[in-house]
């Protein structure tokens, strides 16, 4: 089976994620600029998770820890 991809309507440029759906439900997350790694597959009980966190702002810039020194 293929996947079927889905792009952001504002990805213009080529560096963009694209997503898709399996047949069981899980989805696939894939990085367009590099098309030969290998894509993410999460649940869909995961990205439902994530989805909400994002809505949440939870994965907004201002909310994200920066790397700390070694």
């Amino acid at each position: 089976m293929k996947l079927v991809w889905k792009v952001a309507p504002m990805c213009s440029v080529g560096d963009c994620v694209a997503v898709a759906l399996t047949a069981d439900g899980d989805v696939v997350v894939a990085d367009t600029k590099n098309p030969e790694r290998e894509p993410h597959t999460f649940t869909s009980t995961e990205w439902d998770t994530f989805l909400a966190g994002v809505r949440a702002g939870a994965f907004d810039r201002s909310e994200l820890p920066l790397p700390e020194e070694n």
